[in-house]
């Protein structure tokens, strides 16, 4: 027995050697794959894209006055630093006329809105998505089986209030509204999701909370990596490379770049995001009927845009 069990010691101290070079033959291996790989971008959208606070390193005053914009904060992850409204009895109810409730309630980190009737909680749905910036009013978004749909309680600004979503009953609540990619497209810098295909019908599949929120810089400026690292490398070159300035498209230019999202819905040829500024409007919005005219019409004065400045953009009314 003792002969025996000094063998097998033995053995495992003569394959130890072997293990070790077997081991560090593995490693090598896999660091060899790791540095085949190129880095990946910070940017969900691609390493085309930079991070956004980049911008931030050259452009302090401008990205900190941009921050404060409607644009900046056109949609967040729902929290309770980014819901705006009240979630304090009384004011944190709606009441619909069938006798239904909904509640709006923390629990933990979370915030919800629960359906009551005579006091019963009936149902709960959670805020994942906060669509608007709080200036005017804000609607909200819930996440399920890879789909988001409308909560149909939103937050009203004028009336310091909650109120039925825009377009829902105010009898009775619902939950099932739908909320398409083209949603984010303008109101995000980019989303999570997929195109699931069966038969005829197509259905889009999201990433619960997976998104840029708000507009960011490069929306309206063009992916901004490789302005980034030519200008980090040549610090003294103070020319803008590899960005689109606003003061070099025409006013057309500019124009299609602002009414891709500020013309109205309309059916699209391709997504928002895939804009770019100096593309034409034309290739991304699908031919309406045009609605008839009301008495005032709006038009914006975009001759010099700086949409970093809040509420440097005017409209003027013509009768």
């Amino acid at each position: 027995m003792e002969n025996d069990y000094i063998y097998q010691v033995s053995a495992v101290m003569n394959k130890r050697p072997y293990l070790l070079v077997g081991a560090i033959a593995v490693l090598v291996g896999l660091l060899s794959r790791c540095s085949d790989q190129k880095p990946r971008s910070a940017d969900t959208r691609g390493a085309a894209y930079a991070d956004a606070t980049s911008c931030a390193s050259c452009h302090k005053t401008i990205y900190d006055s941009y921050a404060t914009t409607a644009h900046a904060h056109s949609s967040a992850e729902a929290e309770e630093g980014t819901v705006k409204g009240h979630f304090s009895s009384p004011l944190n109810t709606f009441h619909f006329a069938n006798g239904t409730d909904v509640v709006m309630e923390k629990q933990g980190k979370e915030l919800f809105q629960a359906v009551k009737v005579n006091g019963q909680e009936k149902a709960r749905y959670p805020f994942d998505i906060v669509m608007g910036s709080g200036r005017k009013a804000q609607t909200f978004l819930y996440w399920s089986k890879d789909q988001y749909f409308q909560l149909p309680v939103s937050w009203f600004v004028p009336a310091d209030g909650w109120a039925n979503s825009p377009g829902f009953p105010a009898d009775h609540p619902k939950f099932d509204r739908v909320i398409p990619s083209t949603c984010f497209g303008c109101h995000s810098s980019d989303v999570k999701v997929r195109e699931e295909v069966k038969g005829i019908n197509i259905t889009e599949k999201f990433e619960r909370r997976e998104m840029i929120a708000g507009i960011d810089c490069q929306r309206c400026h063009g992916p901004a990596a490789a302005h980034v690292q030519y200008h980090t490398e040549n610090p003294a070159d103070k020319a803008a490379h590899f960005i689109a300035r606003m003061d070099t498209l025409t006013r057309q230019q500019r124009l299609d770049a602002c009414a891709l999202c500020h013309s109205g819905l309309k059916p699209m040829y391709k997504p928002a995001f895939a804009f770019k500024p100096g593309d034409k409007l034309a290739d991304f919005i699908i031919p309406t009927v045009p609605f008839p005219k009301s008495r005032t019409s709006w038009t914006y004065t975009a001759t010099k845009c700086n949409c970093w400045r809040p509420a440097s953009v005017s409209c003027k009314a013509r009768p």
